[in-house]
């Protein structure tokens, strides 16, 4: 499979599999873009030890643009289906078609490996990216209890989103 590209504003910019030399930027992005989320939970969403083990236990993806990491979005090949994870963006890159544009090219990739569908899971209230999920053609299908290894502020669950490819 060659090289995918994310087309936008008439240009092409590639994007590439991580890699340990990435951790850094990456843990940035990724703790920047789930900001948002402090009113669930205390800290950051990721550390830099998760985001080394993320490069072992599947694919990250990240989009530069003018050397900078814009986006990014974790890819898990399991069983039958692929798991997407993380999809991140940085907030003054949001609302440009990016993290949709990186979620097909996670979908096709899946494809592309023999995957008959793609899952993912988000937390409850957090109902602006159901919403966004479900434009994209998931939809739920149960939940998954919140680590009890991470108190909130709030009590929360994850709800798992499914999409046939």
């Amino acid at each position: 499979m060659g090289r995918p590209f994310l087309r936008r504003e008439g240009a092409s910019l590639p994007v590439r599999e991580a890699t340990v030399a990435d951790i850094d930027a990456l843990t940035r992005l990724v703790n920047t873009a789930y900001a948002v989320e402090h009113f669930i939970y205390d800290g950051e969403r990721v550390s830099q030890a998760e985001c080394a083990d993320l490069l072992t236990t599947g694919k990250v993806l990240l989009l530069e643009q003018d050397e900078s990491l814009v986006g990014c979005i974790y890819l898990e090949l399991r069983k039958d289906s692929g798991y997407v994870g993380l999809l991140s963006v940085k907030p003054s890159h949001q609302n440009q078609g990016i993290g949709r544009s990186l979620v097909t090219i996670g979908e096709a990739r899946f494809r592309s490996q023999g995957r008959k569908r793609s899952e993912l899971q988000v937390v409850n209230v957090r109902t602006e990216l159901l919403e966004y999920y479900r434009r994209l053609g998931y939809r739920e299908f149960g939940t998954a209890p919140w680590p009890a290894d991470v108190p909130t502020h709030i009590s929360c669950h994850f709800v798992k989103m499914i999409k046939a490819l």
